[in-house]
């Protein structure tokens, strides 16, 4: 997969116009980039591709150095969205989400087969190490996740009440305090596009 870049001076003022138009109140919504990512709708009433909800209400988010921003307490959460499913990829350190394997083929960090085993209706979100080729994702749909009740216009949403550390499995939600870095994709059809993909930073105070 290769990721188009923005090179041009207008490219480059628009993606700084639309980062100074990300907010972290609901009724005005948020919205992504224009770069090789993007442009995803989040946190917004009545419509959007995603949001992130915590204590009933969208957590603080923005655009942010080419990434979404989402700033929650250490406790449980919600994600809604729509489209067919929604992945996260999520590490303690900041990777790339296209990586090598061993046998030189590309893949992404989102992709399906990679997807890290949880139970079923699991309420967890998966973080990897992000030093791995093989780290991957956790997948929020019907067949995973726990569901919960969407906020109108949303066509699902999820509750997350942990975080499943692979390489530290003593950390937990509850404790954790800093920042994870990742990727997520709203699936609008069976295939990821470029423009369904954002970086997002999920941030624990």
């Amino acid at each position: 997969m290769t990721r188009n870049r923005c090179l041009t001076a207008a490219c480059l003022t628009a993606s700084l116009l639309l980062s100074s138009c990300a907010t972290t109140r609901p009724e005005e919504g948020g919205t992504g980039q224009t770069g090789s990512y993007g442009p995803l709708v989040f946190n917004r009433t009545d419509s959007g591709d995603f949001y992130i909800a915590q204590n009933a209400h969208f957590a603080p988010t923005q655009f942010r150095d080419g990434a979404i921003e989402i700033h929650l307490h250490n406790a449980p959460f919600q994600i809604g969205y729509n489209g067919e499913q929604l992945n996260i990829c999520l590490a303690e350190t900041h990777f790339p989400e296209i990586r090598p394997s061993p046998s030189g083929s590309t893949a992404s960090c989102l992709s399906g087969p990679m997807t890290g085993a949880r139970p079923p209706h699991s309420a967890a979100l998966l973080v990897y190490s992000g030093t791995k080729w093989s780290d991957g994702n956790t997948e929020l749909s019907d067949n995973t996740s726990l569901p919960a009740k969407p906020l109108k216009g949303y066509r699902a949403a999820y509750q997350v009440n942990s975080l499943l550390f692979i390489e530290t499995p003593e950390s937990n939600l509850s404790h954790f305090k800093g920042t994870l870095y990742g990727y997520l994709v709203v699936y609008r059809q069976h295939e990821r596009r470029n423009q369904d993909i954002m970086p997002i930073r999920m941030i624990f105070e």
